[in-house]
């Protein structure tokens, strides 16, 4: 799960407008488009127990560029 919040988060870093892709899909009036990430990155937040809390982190750190 941490290489692919890493890949998640480096890709979103490297290409910001990716970000506005993400949104996008997340506000698609279409059902079979949408898909709600904020509610995925906030419920895998509130269920990660790890105690190094590098998962949690770049999940935050993708739902605060979600959100922003």
């Amino acid at each position: 799960m941490t290489i692919a919040l890493l890949l998640i988060d480096g890709i979103l870093e490297d290409n910001r407008s990716r970000i506005k892709y993400l949104v996008n899909i997340q506000r698609s009036h279409k059902k079979e488009k949408k898909e709600d990430f904020i509610a995925v990155l906030n419920s895998f937040l509130h269920q990660n127990n790890q105690e190094d809390h590098e998962q949690r982190d770049l999940a935050a750190h993708i739902l605060a560029m979600l959100i922003e």
